[in-house]
């Protein structure tokens, strides 16, 4: 069964990768790539590029000072869920008159 977090982000159109890791993160507290790679099983390479498109859409934060990334709060993804809802239905009217 799905978690509410993981709801939550498939809702915002996030990978099922960027998933594992934001999740890994949120139990963890925060990781260097290594540690979070290893955790969730992905490769470096595909676990870097996933954390740089998390922190992108800015759920994941990083350290510039250590390394380390840290996810955000889930109530603050819940915030940019209901902004996008906001603007769905303010916004994304194209096929009305």
């Amino acid at each position: 069964m799905s978690s509410a977090i993981e709801i939550m982000l498939r809702d915002l159109k996030v990978t099922r990768r960027e998933a594992a890791l934001y999740i890994a993160l949120l139990e963890d507290g925060g990781m260097n790539l290594n540690a979070v790679a290893r955790k969730t099983g992905i490769g470096k390479d595909h676990a870097k590029a996933a954390l740089e498109r998390l922190a992108e859409k800015r759920f994941v934060d990083l350290s510039p000072h250590d390394g380390r990334y840290a996810a955000k709060d889930p109530i603050e993804l819940k915030r940019m869920l209901k902004k996008k809802e906001l603007r769905f239905i303010l916004f994304d009217h194209s096929g009305l008159p």
